[in-house]
């Protein structure tokens, strides 16, 4: 009999800590039940932070890039199709675009209609960021939008099967009892996990429906394109890379701060508002992730090896998400990269950069249920 392989799809919107959750629950995936795990990621655009990031924790990652899963599902096979001859997975975890919805219709519909010889599923999770989703329900009316951000988060919350509310260690408990009611509300079919991916605390029910669960069809109302378009076209990317070099030596964390705060800073002045800011960066000793997604809240670090106190050179990919134009969102970046390097007399070179509104979804299949 052929071996079939577990494939997890993890969605929710940009910077509600999807690749941070799918890392730590494939370490213990691999550590603790002995599983082979292997990841997909996905993009808009290429040169990607969430795969570098993933292989330096050790996981064997393919990504798609270019478009949504379900725009571009031929090449979604194909990466999975290259993991199960290069890596024997039992488990592939699939991190959809922080910005992609109706991932039921057109992604795992096909995929159990195709290719179940090949791939099982997972119950579709979906997470939402504890630490903003109030203020976005205050903002947009989650649970009756009239706005087009609104429309798309919403509608990832209602497709799906189980409801990560993460974060859950930015607020408190009286918080997240809110944050439960309002997921309730929108989406009473799905059960709830309360999770916090950097912390570890409640990783195992995720590893429980990994390991146990399988996803179960089920209907919901017919996803508006027009509208899901509009929400996606708000927003300005930016995938880019570049290398910084200070002959005095400077502290990568008190640089990546700094760098992060300085684009949050310039892209509110210009009028713009911050989805997610994430980099990879990579120093003589050192390697992570940092991310920014309320600038309240600061940056927080994935650390893969410890951060040195003091580096003189590093190589940094950068992948902001911002609603702005993408001419502005670009001179936000290169302005505040100036200033920085400027205040840590340092030098930055080899700077690439790719800013663009995505393409209108049109995915490849869709195959709604009920």
């Amino acid at each position: 009999m052929t071996k079939t392989v577990k494939v997890v799809f993890v969605g929710g919107f940009l910077g509600s800590g999807k690749t941070t959750l799918l890392i730590e629950v494939g370490k213990r995936l691999a550590t603790e039940y002995g599983k082979r795990v292997a990841m997909i990621t996905n993009d808009q655009g290429e040169v990607l932070v969430d795969t570098k990031t993933a292989r330096d924790a050790g996981l064997v990652a393919k990504e798609v890039a270019g478009g949504c899963f379900c725009c571009r599902f031929p090449n979604f096979i194909e990466a999975a199709d290259n993991l199960l001859t290069e890596a024997n997975p039992d488990i592939i975890l699939s991190e959809p675009v922080g910005s992609c919805m109706d991932i039921s219709a057109t992604v795992i519909g096909p995929l159990q209609t195709y290719y179940q010889d090949r791939f099982t599923l997972a119950p579709l999770v979906v997470l939402v960021d504890a630490s903003i989703i109030l203020e976005l329900d205050r903002e947009l009316n989650l649970s009756s939008p009239t706005e087009p951000a609104g429309y798309l988060i919403s509608g990832q919350i209602h497709e799906a099967e189980v409801l990560g509310i993460n974060k859950i260690d930015l607020k408190s408990p009286r918080e997240i009892e809110d944050v439960t009611t309002l997921m309730k509300k929108i989406n009473s079919r799905a059960r709830i996990l309360k999770v916090s991916a950097k912390t570890g605390a409640g990783l195992d029910g995720v590893i429980e429906l990994i390991l146990q669960e399988a996803h179960q069809p089920y209907s919901f109302p017919k996803v508006d394109y027009d509208a899901y378009t509009e929400a996606e076209t708000e927003l300005g990317w930016f995938n880019g890379s570049w290398t910084l070099i200070a002959e005095r030596g400077f502290k990568p964390r008190e640089l990546i701060k700094d760098l992060l705060t300085e684009i949050a800073g310039e892209v509110s002045q210009r009028g713009g508002k911050t989805a997610h800011l994430k980099l990879h960066f990579v120093t003589e000793k050192s390697r992570g992730k940092a991310s920014l997604v309320v600038p309240n809240l600061g940056v927080d670090f994935l650390e893969l090896i410890t951060i040195p106190e003091e580096a003189k050179r590093g190589y940094f990919t950068f992948n902001a998400r911002v609603k702005m134009n993408p001419k502005g969102l670009e001179e936000s970046i290169r302005k505040s990269l100036e200033a920085v390097a400027s205040r840590y007399a340092a030098k930055y070179g080899n700077y690439e950069a790719r800013c663009f509104v995505p393409a209108p979804p049109r995915p490849y299949y869709r195959m709604p249920r009920g």
